[in-house]
């Protein structure tokens, strides 16, 4: 997932928290901005620090993605 400066994305609102995002970094899934500690899984809750899955705007690691999705 790809890291990029806030400064970028000034005034972006985090799509899981709805939050302003003033950290330094955010991270972009989708077209939508997130504070780095709010990737997290929406079924488990795991935290995604390297890959996740969207399935109807909703985040997933690998696992809950092929338990609910395929």
């Amino acid at each position: 997932m790809p890291r990029h400066s806030s400064n970028d994305f000034t005034g972006s609102l985090c799509g899981t928290c709805c939050r302003p995002i003033n950290d330094r970094f955010l991270l972009r899934i989708m077209d939508v901005s997130y504070h780095e500690h709010c990737v997290q899984c929406c079924a488990c809750g795991d935290l995604l620090h390297h890959t996740c899955f969207v399935k109807d705007a909703k985040l997933y690691c690998r696992i809950d993605y092929d338990r609910r999705v395929t």
